[in-house]
């Protein structure tokens, strides 16, 4: 008899928490997605204890505080007006000298920040500078 995946993390948890990669191990057969899925879809049974940890409700939850939550500092994206603007920063550009700095931008995509940044302005003809 087959049973049901619920079930059957609930009985691999027996001992006490594990990673999902301990879950994974201990159910190749059973796909990757759907024992994140069952885990999400019944908080009733299951606890996520830490990043990537995970317990049964009313039995781990005194686990929660030994676990502090890892906060990854955001990564700044560093966009295409602001790499643009420090460009920029040196003095009024001709847009050819522009398109040779950044050769891996599209045209397009640079001649839009050009004409939509505020700080960016044309200074004359063929050249852009900063406000």
């Amino acid at each position: 008899m087959q049973l049901a995946l619920h079930k059957k993390i609930v009985n691999a948890l027996e001992k006490g928490p594990l990673t999902v990669d301990e879950l994974y191990k201990k159910m190749p057969e059973e796909k990757m997605v759907s024992i994140r899925a069952i885990i999400t879809q019944h908080p009733e049974l299951f606890l996520r204890i830490a990043n990537g940890i995970v317990g049964r409700k009313n039995r781990d939850e005194h686990l929660i505080k030994f676990y502090e939550p890892i906060k990854q500092p955001k990564q700044k994206k560093i966009t295409t007006a602001y790499m643009l603007k420090c460009f920029l920063a040196s003095g009024p550009k001709t847009l050819k000298e522009i398109y040779q700095e950044f050769p891996d931008l599209k045209k397009k995509s640079i001649t839009c920040k050009l004409a939509l940044d505020k700080e960016i302005v044309r200074v004359d003809k063929e050249r852009y500078g900063l406000k």
